[in-house]
């Protein structure tokens, strides 16, 4: 039996923009806690996890800080079981780029194995690797072109292929964008190949519903869920906006077990996220529904590793309003907290609006709206009015 699990797009050293400095350096230094988290999730047992595949950009960036690459290179050397890594479209293996300084070069007896070249690796015994490392950030080659000159022999045990590009699953792809054929794990004859580069976890079916390829997942959010602006990440693929580069908010990898060379694989979706993005919208219309808030973001649990957006809309009275600080005050205990109170006005008394309005124009329209809720007519919405009042008496402060 063969069992392992497999991440990618780690992206450590991300460029953050989004946040402010302490956010930043929350986050960043989150993406390091949530690796931990999958060294601490290795079975070393022997019937547990053989090995870990990271399928490609580790880093952001091939010119990360020589602290961050000497940090991962140890933390990943911590773990209990060996460590296969191929390059990515952000890391890739280019002259001059990371994986030919220290401690990178020369790792071929380490505990971590970079496979930077095309050609089959032996070194986990009863199974074949078939890497296939990014050598450049965009390329119309398909990078398990390859592994067609390597049929399966009796010797092989375990074909597993590693890869990072895009399954080309649908015609409006790029064709630069590393391309993999969506039949890949049937014409290569691969047992499973563990793909990177796409942030939401994806798996493909082939013979008999049998998944024999799957994205894992970042293993860190980089968005809310509800947003498409990630924490300053951008693609080096065409097509920036891509839904494909958009995570979940979730920080996922795959548990990989298949029983003998040929067999059905079975993945099971492991969560390793450090921090928890999520986005909340609360409709507000008194004090006591404005207490019962602020009650449920005081008692959130684990608050310290949340990041949360929230969107307060409706209306409170004047004298409630101040009440939105306390509100920030709270949030500000979470990892992170953005609070968006733009759609929250104000419930200002009869004597208030007239007071604001004044007597020109815009009183003119008030008036004839108090007209309009006097009459019994069937047309006549309250609700419509009340709320064009409110509008009206918001535009009138704008103007004072």
């Amino acid at each position: 039996m063969l069992r392992f699990l497999h991440v990618a797009d780690l992206h450590l050293g991300l460029r953050i923009t989004r946040f402010d400095g302490t956010a930043i350096d929350r986050i960043r230094e989150a993406r390091f806690a949530a690796l931990e988290r999958i060294r601490d999730e290795v079975d070393p047992s022997e019937a547990g996890d053989q090995f870990v595949i990271i399928a490609g950009d580790l880093f952001d960036d091939v010119r990360v800080s020589r602290s961050i690459s000497n940090r991962t290179f140890k933390l990943l050397e911590s773990f209990s079981v060996p460590v296969l890594l191929i390059p990515g479209n952000h890391d890739p293996y280019e002259p001059g780029s990371l994986w030919e300084m220290p401690p990178w070069d020369g790792t071929s007896n380490q505990r971590v194995q970079l496979l930077c070249e095309r050609q089959p690796f032996t070194g986990i015994e009863g199974v074949t690797i078939l890497p296939c490392p990014v050598f450049r950030k965009r390329s119309a080659d398909d990078p398990t072109r390859w592994i067609a000159d390597h049929p399966r022999t009796d010797d092989d045990g375990f074909r597993i292929g590693i890869a990072h590009g895009s399954v080309m699953d649908r015609p409006d792809l790029p064709t630069d964008d590393h391309p993999i054929s969506p039949s890949a794990p049937t014409d290569l004859d691969l047992d499973y190949l563990a793909l990177g580069h796409w942030h939401g976890q994806k798996l493909y079916t082939s013979d008999a519903s049998a998944v024999r390829m799957a994205y894992p997942g970042v293993h860190e959010p980089m968005r809310f869920r509800d947003d498409s602006r990630v924490a300053g990440w951008q693609p080096y693929s065409s097509g920036t906006d891509r839904e494909e580069f958009l995570d979940t908010g979730d920080g996922t990898a795959l548990r990989v077990t298949i029983e003998k060379p040929g067999a059905t694989p079975t993945v099971e979706s492991v969560n390793v996220q450090h921090f928890r993005w999520r986005s909340r919208t609360e409709h507000v219309t008194n004090e006591a529904e404005f207490d019962a808030i602020l009650q449920r973001v005081a008692e959130q649990e684990n608050y310290e590793r949340m990041l949360l957006k929230l969107k307060l809309t409706g209306t409170l009275p004047v004298g409630v309003l101040h009440r939105v600080e306390e509100l920030r005050d709270v949030l500000g205990r979470y990892a992170v907290s953005e609070l968006d109170d733009e759609e929250l006005t104000v419930e200002p008394t009869s004597e208030e609006v007239r007071e604001i309005i004044g007597t020109g124009v815009l009183g003119q329209v008030h008036q004839r709206l108090q007209e309009l809720s006097q009459t019994a007519s069937p047309d006549t919405d309250p609700a419509v009015i009340e709320h064009a009042t409110r509008v009206l008496y918001k535009l009138a402060a704008k103007v004072k």
